[in-house]
């Protein structure tokens, strides 16, 4: 019995450190698309600089995506202006809008020219807490707890 176990132990923990080296995204993925905002002008990251921000790359279907818009509006308020909340997606404006009414949800929305998979982006939503110098602070796939005491503490650590 034990010699069956490590070999399946081998395979898992192999597997489990590819996974991490291959999709842990340490900067954002932004390098090779081009964005658009709701009126069609490009917008580069960098105008979003010398903040606190979340990007958050999703799919209007993805119903971990939905649930984490939830969390992130619950911290918008929370922070009052002092947190800029980026939703980037491939989908059409017309997608994002009615999914946005639905919601009734206000961020920024932009439109990435480049399809996220090509991006690396595998899982939805990932999404990226950077501090106010760019640096990524944290990843999160499939949007688990943005509202939670431990990420409140962390958000006020950053926004001093």
């Amino acid at each position: 019995m034990k010699r069956r176990f490590i070999p399946v132990f081998l395979v898992i923990a192999i597997a489990n450190v590819l996974y991490f080296v291959v999709f842990n995204h340490k900067q954002l993925p932004l390098d090779k698309t081009v964005l658009y905002d709701e009126q069609n002008q490009v917008v580069t990251p960098d105008k979003y600089k010398n903040t606190v921000r979340i990007f958050s790359f999703f799919q209007t279907w993805c119903g971990d995506c939905r649930r984490e818009m939830d969390d992130l509006k619950k911290l918008q308020l929370r922070f009052n202006g002092q947190l800029k909340i980026i939703m980037i997606s491939d989908e059409s404006f017309g997608l994002v809008n009615e999914m946005k009414r639905y919601l009734n949800v206000e961020f920024i929305f932009l439109r990435s020219e480049t399809k996220l998979k090509e991006m690396g982006i595998r899982r939805y939503p990932t999404t990226f807490l950077l501090d106010k110098d760019g640096k990524v602070i944290l990843v999160k796939k499939e949007g688990k707890d943005w509202y939670s005491e431990k990420m409140i503490n962390k958000m006020e650590q950053l926004l001093r």
